[in-house]
């Protein structure tokens, strides 16, 4: 067992210079059997914890020896862990979120694209090795899920001051041609941003959670614009008086079915439930109501 710890730690090691060495710059890869968005050091790693540290294992493990397998994943776990710990350290090192704008935003992605892609790695491996984890072991692939998870909501983080100005922008608009054009702003910025930013920079698995983080963002800002209470203005009353009340909630429910349709891609229906709440239902009802009067 202390040669298999010494070659985690080896491994460990050569798996943070391949991070060091990464320029962090996407490319489209054949990987864990399918073609991915991934930079060079999730490769280099998985081959070096495959010929270096599995290949040691399986010739001193033993045929049900629960011990074996227990010392396995824990040092599976660590040089998977390193590779996480490594790469997230480089979001400081290379001040990614301060230049988040320029250079930064493609490299936060091609990072939350890597440890998705070392945790599909990691699960695989396991089983094709006929390991089944126990309740006290760790579960290498959820975690590096989770931290996935929480860096697509980072990024997510940076870009909603954009979004929550669009949207407010919309809600002021006192007559039609303001509003025509922050429409136009609002959905120019959006299909931009997903169709062509978030599409091109992201893995699939990490879209579809950039998604979800955008569509739920927009979702929290529409039920707070249709909680407020509304200030009805002198101008307003002496529109609706004449039945030219200026139509203010059908540019919101139209920047809603369109953010919808952007955020609403997956035709298998796996965010389906997510996106289609009880209370997004009820916000778009009471948009049309509000159009309708």
């Amino acid at each position: 067992m202390n040669g298999t710890h010494g070659k985690k730690d080896i491994v460990s090691a050569r798996i943070e210079m391949s991070i060091v060495k990464d320029e962090l710059q996407n490319k489209l890869v054949e990987f864990a059997g399918r073609y991915e968005k991934q930079t060079n050091s999730v490769q280099q790693s998985a081959d070096l914890i495959q010929k270096e540290y599995c290949e040691i294992w399986e010739l001193v493990s033993e045929v049900n020896c629960f011990e074996c397998e227990k010392f396995f994943i824990h040092g599976l776990h660590g040089c998977c862990m390193k590779y996480t710990d490594a790469l997230i350290e480089q979001i400081h090192l290379r001040k990614l979120v301060e230049n988040f704008s320029t250079s930064g935003k493609n490299a936060l992605c091609a990072i939350a694209n890597d440890l998705w892609a070392m945790a599909c790695f990691a699960g695989n491996l396991i089983e094709g090795m006929g390991i089944e984890l126990q309740p006290k072991y760790p579960c290498t692939k959820v975690s590096l899920q989770m931290v996935c998870k929480i860096l697509v909501s980072n990024i997510t983080q940076e870009i909603k001051p954009d979004i929550a100005d669009l949207i407010k922008a919309l809600n002021a608009a006192k007559n039609k041609t303001v509003q025509d054009e922050c429409i136009q702003n609002y959905l120019s910025f959006i299909s931009n941003l997903i169709k062509k930013e978030a599409a091109n920079d992201m893995a699939f698995e990490v879209y579809l959670l950039f998604l979800h983080n955008v569509w739920s963002f927009v979702l929290r800002i529409f039920l707070h614009i249709k909680d407020k209470p509304q200030r009805v203005s002198c101008t307003t009353r002496v529109r609706k008086l004449f039945k030219r009340k200026f139509d203010k909630y059908g540019g919101l429910l139209r920047v809603l079915n369109e953010t919808e349709q952007m955020c609403y891609m997956d035709k298998k229906g796996k965010l389906k439930e997510i996106m289609f709440t009880e209370e997004y239902n009820n916000l778009k009802k009471g948009l049309r109501r509000n159009v309708t009067q």
